[in-house]
């Protein structure tokens, strides 16, 4: 069979994880704190370092490009403006997070939605259980929090790059063992604010019709190599 059908079906499989991420991310424009993901592409080498005109699996890197920041009035949503990440206890340890949708749980932690503590400088961030109307909690934009004018913790806030960070769910992100977590000091922290997906939706949505149609061309020149090699093969008997 012609190598020609090989390296057509490479980059079928290669558009097909195009796909993939293309369509995750736009499932995602209207999850606070996303980053979408976009495929790295490279040519496949061979033993000896040659190029074998194969596209070789291909990869996904995360862009932390800011998302826009949207008003909600809620004193406990927060984004930050700037570099740096929200940092959160899970079960598998600290994870970094531009997802600022926080609430008080019923023991008085500062938690995500999702149940994770929210860390400040001294560790979990726990806001007295006062009855309602008796406390007033003012975020400000250091991190600060202080609860009628007493400050009861600061927030925790790190910095990393995509070389540094990894992905682990679609608002979390980890840091890998041996590497260090830098604090910011730049990052304005936007009460009454949440940074929304950096996904373009109209962007993603012409990439898909493009991905589509390279792969529907690609998979018709594998629809053409193997009628030329059965051709080829008649003609042998």
């Amino acid at each position: 069979m012609s190598n020609g059908v090989y390296r057509a079906v490479s980059g079928s499989l290669a558009q097909l994880r195009q796909l993939d991420v293309l369509s995750n991310n736009l499932a995602h424009v209207d999850t606070p704190g996303y980053k979408g993901d976009r495929v790295r592409f490279r040519e496949a080498l061979d033993a000896a370092g040659e190029k074998t005109g194969y596209v070789d699996t291909p990869e996904a890197a995360t862009s932390l490009t800011a998302g826009p920041m949207a008003r909600t009035d809620n004193p406990l949503d927060l984004a930050l403006n700037g570099d740096g990440f929200f940092v959160v206890d899970t079960p598998a340890g600290e994870r970094l997070t531009r997802a600022g949708r926080f609430l008080v749980g019923g023991d008085g932690t500062l938690r995500t939605v999702s149940g994770h503590a929210v860390q400040g400088t001294a560790g979990p961030i726990q806001i007295p259980i006062v009855p309602e109307g008796d406390g007033s909690i003012d975020i400000r934009s250091d991190g600060q929090i202080f609860m009628n004018d007493r400050p009861l913790a600061k927030l925790k806030q790190v910095k990393a790059t995509t070389d540094q960070i990894q992905k682990v769910d679609d608002q979390l992100f980890a840091v890998p063992d041996g590497v260090a977590s830098l604090p910011v000091s730049n990052a304005e922290v936007m009460k009454g604010h949440l940074e929304q997906s950096n996904v373009n939706p109209v962007l993603i949505m012409t990439q898909l019709v493009s991905v589509q149609r390279s792969f529907e061309t690609l998979q018709e020149a594998v629809r053409t190599y193997r009628e030329m090699d059965q051709m080829s093969q008649r003609r042998l008997r």
